[in-house]
């Protein structure tokens, strides 16, 4: 009986190994690596920029870039903006080979809506081998937020200056009471009345 138990538990944690350990081992067989930057660290509202995408390849062996497709999700009618690079030159890139820059431009929607920051999506598709696969990045771009900002700090900033006014006049209106006080004189006693 305790030997049936002993296999059972050993096959029970040789199968949890397994399960845990697959996940740890696809993790660690990515082949791409992208990297994205855009040229500014925040936008205003319709102005245009460029996005930097470069390709790492962390494969054993040479891959060949097909595409790069960016989508750009701003709130507009039309939905999602989409950009895709095509016949890329020189998009054989050998193992441990990193590529030069490829560059989208964009421009930020200059609607009224208030956003902060929408997510660029990047896809790379590219052939390893015989075989086509992708790989995935995201990157923030970031909306300038100032015109929002300023409808609520003007009242603050202009309160302030009052209440710093009123602190200013209660003090002056304190000193020169005291000033005041100062040159009063006592009078003098009044003399003992006499029967």
């Amino acid at each position: 009986m305790k030997e049936k138990n002993i296999t059972v538990i050993t096959m029970l944690l040789l199968l949890s190994s397994a399960i845990l350990t697959v996940p740890m081992a696809t993790c660690a067989e990515q082949k791409v690596f992208i990297y994205l930057e855009t040229d500014k660290a925040y936008y205003k509202y319709g102005e245009s920029g460029t996005l930097s995408i470069t390709v790492w390849n962390n494969a054993t062996g040479p891959i060949e870039i097909k595409n790069i497709t960016v989508t750009f999700p701003w709130f507009v009618l039309e939905g999602r903006e989409t950009k895709t690079i095509e016949d890329i030159e020189d998009a054989a890139l050998s193992a441990n080979e990193t590529s030069d820059p490829f560059t989208v431009s964009f421009t930020v929607p200059a609607e009224g809506r208030k956003w902060y920051g929408i997510s660029a999506d990047v896809k790379v598709n590219y052939i390893l081998g015989e075989e086509p696969e992708h790989e995935s990045q995201s990157i923030w771009i970031i909306v300038e937020q100032l015109a929002a900002q300023g409808t609520v700090l003007t009242p603050i900033y202009h309160a302030t200056i009052v209440i710093i006014v009123l602190l200013i006049l209660t003090l002056l209106a304190l000193i020169l009471m005291w000033w005041s006080l100062r040159k009063l004189t006592l009078a003098p006693p009044a003399a003992p009345a006499t029967e």
